[in-house]
């Protein structure tokens, strides 16, 4: 997303007997704010590789909270003018991520005026809509066609070099195939990256070519790009231009369907890229630790309601 947005934490609710209205909502938020105890966290909201949403408590040098967009729903804005609120809404399906193990969650945050509060609960809803398996087999197949177009617009390029460019100076080539820029050529890799993750995340939605397929696909295309690098053919690309970038972070899931669907050749060179390509991210641990637990921002306010029948 690029923007933060600014929110202070107010409340988070366990729906251990089912979904909650909004009257239980705002039933149980009067509860909350007229605790004697009552602590409400300036933080901030942002959205990292249009994946997860993360919760920064400010002082915090990591995410406190790291939601799985596609679990997001029922994101909305309830405006209060007796007390002039401007609370974000949304509703965390944390037993989907759990196999039921945790009950779902509504949490709840202060955005401090209406303009805020608008723009937050249309980017997060856009968001989470985006990251649907519907929205990201969409988004897979247009940045595999990202793909095909950056190898084939290298390929001319290489295909087409000036005589004799190859052994004296690299950097020549007809102005109309010149390779693509080093900052192209690094898009594409996190384009590859993504890739990964989203076949992942879909698994068995992916058809035609299947997932080990296309993961090895994917790789072929990897190792073609560094032995160009390698051979110094475009000038600007190096050696280790691959094994440098580490975003997006792998998840868990992606590194397991990795090592189960690579030929031995591809799962070779995977090894060799070093631990960015071959450990999980930060977030993604943090997606872990939180899909397993109580809410930290929830056990820190201590304002986690077990039911939502709470006696004003």
């Amino acid at each position: 997303m690029g923007e933060t947005i600014r929110a202070q934490h107010v409340a988070s609710f366990l729906e251990h007997e089912g979904p909650m209205t909004n009257n239980d909502i705002m039933q149980n938020l009067r509860t909350v704010t007229r605790l004697p105890d009552a602590n409400f966290l300036d933080c901030r909201l942002e959205i990292v590789e249009d994946e997860y949403l993360t919760i920064w408590i400010d002082s915090e040098a990591d995410p406190s909270e790291c939601f799985d967009l596609r679990c997001i729903d029922e994101v909305q804005g309830l405006s209060t003018k007796k007390n002039d609120q401007h609370l974000l809404v949304f509703r965390f399906r944390a037993s989907e991520l759990t196999n039921g193990e945790c009950p779902d969650e509504v949490h709840i945050f202060e955005l401090g005026t209406e303009a805020n509060l608008k723009w937050a609960t249309d980017t997060i809803g856009i968001a989470a809509e985006n990251a649907s398996d519907t929205g990201l087999l969409e988004e897979l197949n247009r940045l595999l066609a990202e793909i095909e177009s950056f190898e084939a617009n290298l390929h001319d390029a290489l295909t087409f070099q000036i005589p004799g460019s190859g052994k004296i100076d690299r950097s020549l080539w007809r102005d109309s195939l010149s390779p693509p820029s080093y900052e192209t050529a690094v898009r594409n890799i996190q384009n590859i990256r993504t890739c990964i993750n989203y076949t992942a995340e879909l698994g068995d939605l992916i058809t035609d070519p299947g997932p080990g397929e296309l993961l090895n696909r994917l790789f072929e295309s990897l190792w073609w790009i560094q032995k160009i690098c390698d051979s110094n053919r475009v000038v600007q690309y190096n050696p280790n231009m691959i094994r440098s970038v580490s975003k997006p972070p792998f998840t868990d899931r992606s590194l397991s369907l990795l090592m189960r669907y690579l030929e031995p050749q591809n799962k070779a060179y995977w090894s060799s890229l070093g631990d960015a390509w071959t450990q999980p991210g930060l977030v993604v641990a943090k997606q872990k630790n939180v899909s397993e637990a109580a809410r930290e921002l929830s056990v820190n306010v201590g304002d986690i309601l077990e039911g939502h029948n709470a006696v004003i």
